[in-house]
């Protein structure tokens, strides 16, 4: 009955419980899986997450604890358990793993799924992405100018995404959509203009420009040079001036100020999903790896 429950509870638990380290791996890769095709498939816009991902959890929860009985009362368990298969072994796994996973999250990488279009055209609406939180959660790193950092709004409950301009110490002068730091215009190069079409959002049909700040050249979209915000401010010590790549759709550190350091998760490292924010959901291959 225990290694049932264990089975319908945690298939990989109840397989080591009756030491089958195999079996215990078949069905990590299973659950693995079924979590995998049900995202797909749900940010491809076909089926909410839950609606896949309940149904194929359970019939392999289910067929564990079928099978964890099927062996226990065949007596098919080994008798001499070796430590894994222990009840110690068994909690000490799974206990490690948990801890594991969620200190990595909280600590190292964790995914996270761009929304907005502030940051078009260098993240897109529909990208998740993985953000380095290594030594941001203990205040011993600092992003650099170009950096694309995720953190926690100053003013509002939210999670926001946008790139590093100003540093600690920087003057930084806005007019419209032209940037001046500590002296110095950011200097643009016009590159072209996004395709028109009928399932293209209306700030996708903007023209682009390379912008460069410093070493750093990225893409930015700009629809009208004069509308924007002007003003200008020295940066603070511990905190950063931030902007949106999309200028014209991006509320940032031209509107609410800067963000503090203590407030940064981290910085984006790499595109490792994403869909159309058109109506086809369409798995957009091409960006997958970038950045």
């Amino acid at each position: 009955v225990l290694a049932s429950l264990l089975g319908l509870v945690s298939p990989p638990l109840g397989a080591l419980y009756l030491a089958r380290p195999l079996r215990a791996l078949i069905y990590l890769v299973a659950m693995l899986l079924a979590q995998a095709i049900a995202f797909a498939v749900s940010s491809s816009g076909h089926w909410p997450y839950g609606m896949l991902w309940f149904p194929l959890s359970w019939l392999i929860h289910g067929y564990a604890a079928f099978d964890c009985y099927r062996i226990a009362s065949a007596g098919m368990a080994h008798r001499q358990k070796p430590w894994y298969a222990r009840w110690y072994g068994v909690l000490g796994i799974a206990v490690l793993t948990t801890g594991a996973i969620s200190g990595w999250r909280h600590w190292v990488v964790a995914p996270f799924h761009i929304g907005a279009v502030s940051m078009a055209p260098t993240l897109m609406q529909g990208d998740y992405v993985l953000v380095n939180k290594w030594g941001y959660g203990l205040g011993q790193d600092q992003p650099g100018r170009g950096d694309i950092i995720v953190f926690h709004h100053p003013q509002r409950d939210e999670i926001q995404v946008k790139s590093v301009v100003g540093l600690p110490g920087d003057r930084v002068e806005y007019q419209g959509q032209g940037i001046t730091l500590n002296g110095e215009p950011l200097l643009r190069e016009a590159a072209g203009s996004t395709p028109l079409g009928a399932d293209r959002p209306r700030w996708m049909q903007t023209p682009w420009f390379w912008e460069r700040l410093g070493t750093h050249q990225y893409q930015v979209y700009i629809r009208d040079e004069s509308d924007g915000p002007s003003g200008g401010l020295t940066v603070p010590s511990n905190a950063y001036f931030v902007l949106g790549d999309n200028r014209n759709f991006s509320l940032d550190s031209r509107y609410w100020g800067t963000v503090p350091q203590d407030n940064i998760i981290g910085t984006v490292g790499v595109i490792w999903w994403s869909v159309s924010p058109t109506m086809s959901h369409s798995i957009q291959w091409h960006r997958l790896g970038q950045l």
